[in-house]
């Protein structure tokens, strides 16, 4: 099985943990629409719905909590992403 990258959702501050059977954050207390968290959607336009709560990058503790791995590294790649200042290495 062939696996992609993780939602963008995973990474932002938003997202919370709880014991709903699906994901959900303070912009999509019902729910994180489908086009944004399978579909590897950015939310940094509003969408409808979202109370006017747009990507926050998470804190490295929140990324940490979650598991993700190098969030030091992550947070500056993501952050210059963002920032529009990202750049791809040539191999």
């Amino acid at each position: 099985m062939t696996t992609g990258p993780a939602p963008v959702c995973y990474y932002c501050g938003r997202l919370r943990p709880g014991d709903k059977p699906f994901a959900y954050c303070d912009a999509f207390p019902n729910g994180i629409p489908g086009a944004i968290f399978y579909e590897a959607g950015q939310h940094n336009q509003p969408v409808a719905g979202d109370h006017g709560l747009l990507f926050t990058l998470a804190s490295v503790e929140q990324l940490k909590e979650r598991g993700i791995p190098s969030p030091d590294n992550f947070r500056t790649t993501y952050g210059n992403y963002l920032a529009g200042s990202y750049e791809v290495e040539e191999s």
